[in-house]
């Protein structure tokens, strides 16, 4: 016995100590609790693994500046618990006793202040661990004020993370073991050992939780809710680091910036980055650090490798929710305007993959505007009507965007899009009967002006036109030859543009800059090709006068006058037709204005095209030519055979007035009858309050009758006091659905949502293709590897710059993907 008494260092007040412990364990421990406090303690253990992390850590927040003894109250000893510590040789306050047992906040405070420690000469046990015998070292607990020998466990145990760490710590969060659930014995490896727990991450966290446990236990604090002064240094610090990273990228997204360089993995070399060698993103990071961006220079100086915040991932993840944020906004805006409509289109992109923009259009009610908002590129699989239906539902779903209130739908006029039975817009409108369809005006415009420049003289215009621009466009000599040329002209006034612009391959009415172009600078590109004929290359000088000849004929020459003036008038509409606030009553008021001017043209055919004869035959004095007529014979099968012998009537006849009935008859017929069962709401507007039969208003109102409440009477009623209202009025009646709703009190409530629903019928499709622009700077032969979503987040970025972000919104919700910002301090 006394063998025993001087192993375990038993003094002189063991009793007292004894004694004491177990009158206070058995004062505040409750009946309740004995599945998961210290009674629960001979309950079978689970093995789990560990990960540590390095953390630098003070040790001094783990002293006790306040020791305290338990207070005593006589009371009658628990005879069951003192012979269960009798039998283990236990301490009342080992610490092994708390290993994987819930203490209530009392107990905890309780092993804080008064864990057990051996004394001086205590006899540790000896344990064989390779050839020698070692031992826990007495002074480690005076070098680790942290650590604390179990008598139980034979071993060590951090006394704060045994009472206060998480779950898991490290990498993955892995489950903690060594310290913390078994016990420190490995004493061959104990320096390495003890200084690597001593900065772990968990550790840190749980002395922290300790000593402000401690400090408010007394006050009522509760350790579930406090924050420790640590976490949130770290967290704040953090944040700071982040700020300049996401505003680089947020520079980059909305000037169109690549980040990425070939070389931007790893720690930032801030001289080489300095000067372009590992990408724009990283270049600017550098830039800022050499300007003094005092914040991102220690981030840099002092981060963990894995803790740079710049990688690709990180960049994508941000990018990702810079996306998130903005589509965010705009789906808010949407949805509390309620009706929209979709406007689509599809292009290939560089890396051959069919890409499909999606758009919506809504009437910002509180600022009374029509907004046309870009969310977003989908790639797509395949490119029938049904497979683009369900991609537009699913897209329309993961926006939480209510299909019910769709009420239009704007596409080009491809068949699987526009197709009367498989078409897109006939699928969706079996879902929604009231998504009305628009062909985009402007594809239409495109459509008639390509279907009247069928003619033949005019087919050959186009094509003479378009091949020898690109002849002297494309080649820096032929170039240079032709501004050598205009320079040495010192004729007044001199032309405004000095180079050939090539034809657009798809868009006819962007054709009228090239042939205007071409009109203006005739006689210097006639002396350029006579220069090129003289050219040592056969093959220059061929194709020279091949083209000199074409184009000094008399046909070429009346057919460039009359497409140059009648497309001024198509151009005009065209400019007008792109913009994203035309509403549909104004886009068929511009249309039906050039439908007029060209049938005003018609109808004094004789007049105008004297004057576009005149023009003709001057451009053709100053090559040195004459308008002839083109020799006749009696009978031709190829060509007009007008008999006549007046150049001016020939090409009348034969060339201006097929053109223009062709352009008049196309007009006319793509738009007339476009969209006859909803425009009767036209009739609204005050500036066309007489325009409509009441009746069709009505019937057309009844289409909408589940979008506003009341029987037919109430519209009825409604609209014959709106038009007494405007009738009284005489001068400054709104012209446009937008002027017509800012005159719409909650009187009419009816004709208020009317007009809201005719503002948010799409018109053009030509927000969305203006989208493709983007996408060709975005994803160039540089980056035709990038991803969809990052490929969204850049492109969403660069098109609404004017949408604010805010900076700590998107750390907020970084912090809520990545658990890093708030527990990791990413300092080396």
């Amino acid at each position: 016995m006394e063998e025993q008494k001087g192993r375990r260092g038993a003094t002189a007040d063991d009793g007292w100590r004894v004694d004491t412990a177990l009158t206070f364990i058995l004062n505040t421990m409750s009946e309740k609790k004995k599945g998961g406090t210290l009674f629960s303690f001979f309950n079978k253990r689970t093995k789990n693994d560990a990960s540590d992390d390095n953390i630098v850590v003070d040790k001094d927040i783990l002293d006790d500046p306040d020791p305290e003894t338990p207070d005593v109250n006589v009371i009658k000893n628990s005879a069951k618990l003192k012979k269960n510590v009798t039998e283990h040789n236990m301490n009342a306050y080992d610490v092994g006793l708390c290993v994987d047992k819930e203490l209530t906040d009392e107990e905890k405070f309780n092993f804080c202040k008064n864990a057990w420690s051996p004394v001086a000469g205590y006899k540790f046990p000896v344990i064989k661990q390779g050839n020698q015998n070692r031992s826990f070292q007495l002074d480690w607990l005076r070098r680790y004020h942290w650590l604390a020998y179990s008598e139980l466990k034979e071993g060590g145990f951090c006394k704060c993370c045994v009472l206060f760490a998480p779950i898991g710590g490290g990498r993955g969060c892995q489950v903690l073991k060594m310290f913390v659930k078994e016990p420190f014995n490995n004493y061959k490896k104990a320096p390495e050992l003890l200084k690597h727990h001593a900065t772990t991450q968990y550790h840190l966290l749980a002395s922290e939780k300790s000593s402000a446990f401690i400090q408010n236990y007394k006050t009522g604090g509760s350790v579930e809710v406090m924050l420790s002064n640590k976490v949130s240094s770290i967290m704040e610090n953090n944040r700071k680091r982040l700020v300049p990273i996401i505003k680089t990228i947020i520079f980059c997204g909305h000037n169109n910036l690549s980040l990425r360089g070939h070389r931007d993995d790893g720690l930032l070399d801030i001289d080489s980055a300095l000067v372009g060698n590992q990408g724009i993103f990283r270049s600017l990071l550098a830039f800022r650090i050499d300007s003094g961006d005092k914040e991102l220079t220690d981030h840099i100086n002092s981060c963990k490798k894995n803790a740079t915040m710049i990688s690709k991932t990180i960049q994508n993840e941000i990018i990702d929710i810079l996306y998130k944020a903005i589509i965010e906004k705009i789906i808010i805006n949407v949805t509390k305007n309620k009706y929209f409509s979709i406007l689509c289109d599809e292009t290939t992109d560089i890396s051959t993959k069919e890409q499909m923009t999606f758009s919506v259009r809504y009437v910002d009610m509180e600022e009374i505007e029509i907004k046309e908002e870009f969310l977003g590129f989908i790639e797509l699989g395949s490119t029938t009507g049904s497979a683009i239906r369900d991609t537009i539902i699913k897209q329309i779903e993961c926006y939480k965007l209510s299909l019910k209130n769709l009420r239009g739908q704007g596409y080009d006029g491809g068949s699987n899009m526009s197709g009367r039975k498989n078409g897109v817009q006939a699928l969706i409108l079996e879902d929604q009967p009231l998504a009305v369809y628009t062909h985009c005006f402007n594809h239409q415009l495109n459509l008639c002006i390509s279907k009247a420049c069928e003619v033949q003289a005019i087919r050959n215009l186009v094509g003479i036109i378009g091949t020898v621009s690109v002849f002297l466009s494309t080649s820096a000599k032929r170039t240079n030859i032709m501004l050598d040329i205009i320079s040495k002209d010192d004729s007044i006034p001199a032309p405004s543009k000095t180079k050939l612009k090539a034809l657009c391959a798809t868009r006819w009415v962007e054709r009228h800059d090239s042939i205007l172009t071409f009109r203006e600078l005739y006689s210097y590109i006639i002396l350029t090709l006579e220069e090129l004929e003289k050219m040592p290359d056969s093959e220059t000088a061929c194709k020279s006068i091949g083209f000199s000849a074409s184009i000094k004929r008399s046909e070429f020459l009346i057919s460039l006058e009359i497409v140059a003036n009648l497309f001024s008038h198509t151009k005009t509409l065209s400019l007008v037709l792109q913009s994203p606030k035309l509403e549909l009553s104004k886009a068929f008021s511009h249309v039906k204005n050039v439908i007029d001017v060209m049938d005003d043209i018609r109808e004094n055919s004789v007049s105008k095209f004297e004057t576009y004869f005149k023009n003709a035959s001057d451009m053709a004095a100053l090559v040195g030519e004459e308008i002839r007529i083109p020799r006749l014979c009696g009978r031709q099968t190829t060509r007009c055979n007008i008999q006549t012998t007046d150049p001016i009537e020939w090409y009348r006849i034969t060339i201006f007035l097929p053109f223009i009935d062709h352009l008049i008859s196309e007009l006319k017929l793509r738009f007339n009858e476009k969209l006859s069962e909803v425009m009767p709401l036209e009739g609204l507007i005050p500036t066309h309050i007489d325009k409509y039969d009441e009746s069709n208003i009505i019937k057309a109102a009844m289409i909408y009758s589940e979008d506003w409440s009341g029987q037919k009477l109430d519209i009825k009623s409604e609209i014959s006091i709106w038009k007494k209202k405007w009738h009284n009025i005489q001068t400054m009646k709104p012209d446009t659905v937008i002027e017509t709703l800012k005159h719409c009190d909650e009187f009419f409530p009816i004709i208020k949502t009317l007009l809201h629903l005719l503002a948010t019928i799409p018109v053009t499709t030509a927000s969305a293709e203006r989208s493709f622009s983007s996408l060709r700077r975005l994803k160039n032969y540089l980056r035709s590897t990038m991803g969809q979503e990052r490929l969204n987040g850049l492109a969403i970025l660069n098109i609404h710059k004017n949408i604010p972000i805010n900076i700590d919104e998107v750390i907020n919700i970084f912090s809520r993907s990545s658990r890093r910002i708030k527990t990791e301090d990413w300092s080396i």
